[in-house]
């Protein structure tokens, strides 16, 4: 285990709390993980944490676990120490229910319904590293493995931090995930009392989470397959980004409409999508997926496919054959984009349902 037992019983007394208590401790080997949220309070149903040795944690009972939350999405803070080697690997496994209770977060159901964030890293003889754990809305229902979490843009990248000095001070993130970017700031909940319930993917769409880079179902050439997303305007109409340049279109799906073209960052989680592709076009004969719902569109990512547990498939309303077999195209809370509403056969008379 990569935890001393008895501080870990202390810590779960204490919940998530502890953080400037261990502020005189400069030169303690210890990890301090971090823990946000870009969802509101009253949407978190309650959040654990697992640790000890690589490959040991993802059947590990949980080392803690609290109901606590604030406003301005900080759950708190966890203070650990090695048990052995100060220079030991060690792994993390942080679970928050969203529309379940956490108690029902589990691999055998794909932590349906769930957030589920992984860190692999090394303790630095007499140095306090601070890991940040962003629980995001962008990741509900987005399982990975045990090797990988999900990234601010909905993506598996490696939960491995092979620097961990670089964990010193501001802290880190795994290699590939924005939330490290120069630009990128901690996630926050909506400041307009928008609530995110309806935001979760629908019920046949939290499975099988978008595959890392270079996986064989993966889009060729990253999120933004090989063409220019197109971006929403005022008026309603579409401009063309440059991916070339590494332009992704950043647009609001909660308050007033604003969207941009921009090169080489994340956009804001806070209200706003990172639309890697907008059509079909934009995925290398991959798909455009909405890791999201209509109301809360989310962030837009290409993957192979979008059904049944990809997504919902991104489309333009008014352009005939968008959706192909999978229905019609209803308007999304992005202007001038929607997604194709599945069409389902439900009981024995073969009526039409929507879901």
């Amino acid at each position: 285990m990569g935890m001393r037992p008895s501080r870990v019983i202390a810590l779960a007394a204490l919940l998530l709390g502890c953080s400037a208590a261990v502020v005189s401790c400069l030169d303690a080997t210890q990890i301090t993980l971090e823990v946000r949220t870009d969802l509101r309070c009253d949407q978190v149903r309650g959040l654990t944490i697992a640790g000890g040795a690589p490959g040991a944690t993802e059947n590990a009972a949980p080392a803690t676990e609290t109901a606590r939350c604030l406003p301005t999405g900080e759950i708190g803070t966890l203070v650990v120490t090695p048990d052995k080697s100060k220079s030991s690997a060690v792994a993390f496994k942080v679970v928050m229910g969203v529309d379940v209770p956490v108690s029902q977060c589990t691999a055998a159901n794909g932590y349906k319904g769930c957030v589920v964030q992984r860190r692999q890293l090394s303790y630095v003889p007499h140095t306090p590293l601070t890991v940040p754990v962003y629980m995001l809305f962008a990741c509900i229902g987005v399982p990975c493995d045990e090797s990988t979490t999900c990234a601010a843009n909905g993506q598996c990248v490696s939960a491995k931090i092979d620097n961990a000095e670089g964990c010193v001070g501001g802290g880190c993130f795994p290699p590939g995930d924005p939330s490290g970017g120069p630009d990128a700031a901690p996630p926050a909940p909506p400041t307009d009392g928008a609530a995110r319930t309806d935001a979760a993917p629908p019920e046949d769409a939290s499975g099988d989470a978008p595959a890392p880079d270079g996986a064989p179902d993966a889009a060729p050439d990253g999120p933004g397959g090989g063409g220019d997303p197109l971006c929403p305007t005022q008026g309603g109409g579409l401009v063309s980004c440059n991916g070339a340049q590494g332009q992704v279109c950043c647009a609001n799906f909660i308050g007033p409409f604003e969207a941009a073209c921009l090169s080489g960052q994340q956009c804001s989680l806070n209200s706003r999508s990172s639309l890697f592709c907008t059509s079909q076009t934009d995925c290398d004969g991959g798909a455009c997926c909405a890791l999201g719902s209509r109301q809360m569109f989310g962030n837009a990512v290409c993957q192979a496919s979008c059904d049944p547990d990809g997504g919902q498939l991104v489309c333009l309303p008014g352009a005939p054959g968008s959706c192909g077999t999978q229905g019609p195209c209803m308007p999304a809370s992005i202007l001038g984009l929607g997604t194709c509403e599945r069409v389902v056969v439900i009981g024995d008379d073969a009526g039409l349902g929507r879901q």
